[in-house]
């Protein structure tokens, strides 16, 4: 009997951590998208976090297709893999400003999903007030003034946490092409 226990015990720690891995995405850098896949085998309670970029508020003008309705140029998102539904976003409303640097956004949420596989993206854009006209102001900031969104994109990170297993960048491309392959009507170019 105590041998059983102690087998049991032992197993017991194993049998948890195959089932707890942490997808993570992090090292962006401005204008990149980066990907990740996972999957969920039974309905769960996920952990989202990370820091992002973006402002106080959301905005009620967009003034280019580059500008984001929820003010964030640096942001995370899941998809669900097969529907290609939307299932999770930052947004000004589920992340606060960092104290240190008052563009970096941090989010922590506990988001219930489904059990399928999901694609996780963190995306970063030059924010749109700092794009525009070239002003000799703004070459000689951009010249000898010290690059601060460099430092501040050190920060971006996406972990989503526990989830049953993950899946790599180039798996998440090699699926999506065989989605498009697979697809009646593929919209990919106008002419």
């Amino acid at each position: 009997m105590t041998r059983r226990i102690c087998v049991l015990m032992f197993l017991f720690p194993v049998v948890l951590l195959a089932q707890s891995e942490t997808i993570k995405i992090d090292r962006i850098g401005f204008n990149q998208i980066h990907m990740a896949g996972f999957t969920l085998t039974s309905n769960a309670e996920v952990n989202v976090k990370g820091v992002g970029a973006g402002g106080e508020k959301e905005q009620n003008k967009i003034h280019n297709y580059q500008e984001d309705p929820f003010n964030l140029y640096a942001y995370a998102w899941i998809l669900d893999a097969h529907t290609r539904e939307m299932v999770w976003r930052m947004t000004i409303g589920n992340s606060s400003t960092d104290w240190w640097n008052k563009t970096n956004r941090e989010f922590d949420e506990n988001v219930k999903l489904p059990a399928g596989e999901y694609e996780l993206y963190f995306s970063s854009v030059e924010p749109a007030f700092s794009t525009g006209f070239m002003t000799l102001g703004r070459w000689l900031e951009k010249m000898l003034g010290s690059n601060d969104w460099e430092d501040y994109a050190r920060k971006w990170n996406v972990t989503v946490s526990p989830v049953n297993s993950s899946v790599s960048d180039a798996a998440v491309l090699k699926y999506q092409r065989a989605m498009k392959d697979g697809a009646i009507v593929n919209l990919n170019a106008v002419g």
